[in-house]
């Protein structure tokens, strides 16, 4: 079951006493396709279509579904994922924090939107992916092999798919500290888009 929350106070006869809202959060960046994480991509786009779903069945109804989709997040997802590639795994810039995603997800229960994104800079490769295959695949490609995948000789992992960290940990994954270094990366990003735009128009 995907991390839908429904909240509001109940009556003493176990009846709502004013509207309800439901959050579904998943990641933003997969409304989007990408190389290297096809089983990841799947479950966001199962859980959207679930979401919008419900968006559907629920009209006419007290309860308001909202959708928040966060871009890059600032956690420890990175080191604790699993990778079998070989290559070191960082994260796409710009790098959010977890507590901009968590304070979205507190306004919709207050002001529920069919779809918040978190990120909107990331956000913008959404049309692209939408309206054009032959640019969006190209840029994709290139920021995973060059961006998100570096380096080489690294062991494969499970990371923590089947077994739970020890300890809770931090929620930070320390990237931000970086982000000279990543927006310089997100930076060759635009350029190979508008290189990609160029091209396409002749």
């Amino acid at each position: 079951m995907p991390p839908t929350r429904c909240t509001g106070p109940r009556r003493a006869d176990g009846r709502d006493a004013r509207d309800r809202s439901a959050r579904a959060c998943r990641s933003g960046g997969r409304r989007v396709r990408s190389p290297a994480v096809s089983s990841y991509v799947a479950s966001n786009w199962g859980l959207l279509g679930f979401a919008e779903s419900l968006q559907q069945e629920l009209r006419g109804t007290r309860i308001r579904v909202s959708v928040v989709l966060p871009a890059t997040m600032d956690t420890p997802i990175y080191q604790h994922a699993a990778n079998v590639t070989g290559r070191r795994v960082h994260p796409l810039p710009p790098v959010s924090s977890p507590e901009r995603a968590a304070r979205a997800i507190a306004r919709a229960a207050h002001r529920p939107h069919r779809t918040a994104l978190v990120g909107r800079t990331q956000a913008a490769v959404i049309p692209v992916h939408r309206l054009s295959r032959r640019l969006y695949d190209p840029l994709v490609g290139w920021l995973m092999d060059a961006v998100e995948l570096r380096g080489s000789g690294v062991e494969p992992t499970t990371g923590t798919v089947f077994d739970a960290p020890r300890t809770a940990g931090r929620t930070s994954g320390g990237w931000r500290s970086s982000r000279p270094a990543l927006l310089a990366g997100f930076a060759g990003a635009a350029l190979l888009l508008g290189t990609a735009v160029a091209r396409g128009r002749r």
